[in-house]
């Protein structure tokens, strides 16, 4: 399910002689909002009900959970600030029904898939692609900085290092977060009921250690994609990223020779030319569909989310309309 929050004032509670003492939990049997703007809540003592203050302004965040019949209420708090009470609604949108679930096994199913490296932190089948250079000099930025301040050693440079971790961080994952949206905007626009990605055990054991901040970020990458596609309703799968770099997904040859450079493949047997990360993404998405193929979980016929259309093992390229 999918959660959120508004936060509502009640001003009918300031100066009242109530046995309540904030922050207290409510859910749907001990507190009550009524469409008139007013609020029920159980106490200690007995029940009492008060107005629910909140912004003018009807296009506000708070009304688009209020109004939205796709959003139920759920777990809130009331919490006191200078001697104001505030009540933070929670809402929670009901988990979708997979379309997995909704399409049968017996129907296409389109299978967006996700390459994860360095240079680009992510690149997808429909060949969009995360840059992860600025992620990279940001990083090395706040290591060298770091280093400065850690050689100084005193709390005023501690406090600092601390500082910038936090910064650090939220950078990343803001970064990370933007990333995580694409991903799943390009998975609705194909109507992919899945999306694969390489096995992250296989990546940490042929990455060298020096690369161990792309490692964490591409964890966290994948657990924010995986939160948003649960929320989507579409299926999150991995696969053995072995040769993914090197097979050739017009021929099928594979070669450590085809990574003629890090960025650029070419094959050595038909001379297919292609950014390397774009190909990796290829064959994550084509691994994973002939796993499926194979597996008794699935009798139809898989199809790849490309940029310009989709493409069955069967039945060949089928372009967008």
């Amino acid at each position: 399910m999918t959660l959120s929050s508004s936060v509502g004032f009640l001003p009918d509670l300031k100066g009242r002689d109530i046995r309540l003492v904030p922050p207290v939990k409510y859910d749907t049997r001990t507190m009550t909002l009524f469409d008139d703007g007013t609020v029920s809540l159980s106490t200690v003592d007995d029940r009492i009900r008060c107005d629910l203050t909140l912004p003018d302004d009807e296009g506000g965040y708070q009304h688009q959970y209020l109004n939205n019949e796709d959003w139920e209420l759920t777990e809130s708090t009331l919490s006191r600030r200078d001697g104001d009470y505030y009540l933070h609604l929670g809402f929670r949108k009901p988990k979708p029904e997979k379309q997995v679930e909704k399409q049968g096994d017996d129907e296409d199913k389109t299978v967006h898939s996700v390459d994860l490296g360095i240079v680009n932190i992510a690149t997808t089948s429909t060949a969009y692609f995360a840059s992860g250079r600025e992620l990279g000099h940001r990083h090395r930025e706040f290591e060298r900085i770091r280093g400065n301040l850690q050689q100084t050693g005193t709390q005023s440079a501690h406090r600092t290092i601390q500082q910038m971790s936090g910064r650090e961080s939220r950078y990343v994952r803001d970064v990370l977060h933007r990333v995580a949206n694409d991903i799943i905007e390009e998975a609705l626009e194909h109507s992919c009921a899945y999306i694969a990605f390489e096995n992250l055990r296989h990546i940490r054991e042929r990455a060298p250690p020096v690369k161990e901040f792309h490692q964490w970020a591409h964890r966290q990458l994948v657990d924010l994609v995986e939160y948003k596609a649960d929320a989507e309703g579409i299926c999150v799968e991995y696969v053995d990223p072995e040769n993914t770099s090197r097979r050739c997904p017009e021929c099928g040859h594979t070669s450590e020779g085809n990574r003629a450079r890090q960025a650029e493949f070419e094959c050595e047997k038909c001379g297919a030319t292609a950014n390397a990360d774009y190909v990796g993404a290829k064959n994550v998405r084509w691994r994973y569909i002939r796993r499926s193929l194979q597996s008794s979980r699935r009798t139809g016929d898989g199809q790849l989310a490309l940029k310009s259309g989709t493409v069955t093992p069967n039945r060949g390229f089928v372009p967008s309309d």
